[in-house]
């Protein structure tokens, strides 16, 4: 058998999509070259999405920016004490000023740990996706969104 062969934009793109929202995951972890994650990477490695129950625990940890990315109109029952607002708009037409706003928002630490809230989820992981490719390695969408975090019965 021959060597597995991975292409360096793929295991870039693992190592950086979807990241813990903690503080000692402040770093992106480093993906093995082996074909398969040992016990170790797989308990370490950072999660994709976050249930709104443990997003809302990190926030109230202050271990992580709730970030609602809904539009203004949408923003009705937002959890507002918890959480800032950045509209992402999923046609990628302001992706960079997003970025940007993000950035700011995290007074430039790449590395902050950030949660992306939206109204079902959809809307906060493709934002989740534009932020890792620009180099946010440890942002999480919650999965359901603020439908979700609704039906969780947490404060909004």
């Amino acid at each position: 058998m021959g060597s597995v062969y991975r292409r360096p934009s793929v295991v870039a793109g693992l190592a950086i999509v979807g990241a813990l929202c903690a503080p000692s995951l402040a770093h992106p972890q480093t993906i093995s070259s082996a074909a398969s994650p040992t016990e170790t990477e797989r308990a370490t490695a950072p999660a994709a999405s976050i249930s709104p129950a443990a997003a809302f625990e990190q926030v109230e940890r202050h271990r992580a920016l709730l970030l609602d990315v809904r539009k203004r109109y949408e923003r009705k029952g937002s959890p507002v004490g918890l959480c800032a607002h950045i509209t992402f708009f999923m046609d990628g037409t302001r992706d960079e000023e997003f970025v940007a706003d993000v950035l700011a928002a995290v007074d430039g630490n790449r590395n902050a740990a950030i949660i992306l809230i939206s109204k079902a989820g959809v809307r906060s992981a493709k934002a989740q996706s534009v932020l890792a490719a620009n180099g946010f390695p440890n942002v999480t969408s919650i999965d359901g969104g603020f439908q979700a975090w609704v039906a969780s019965d947490l404060p909004h």
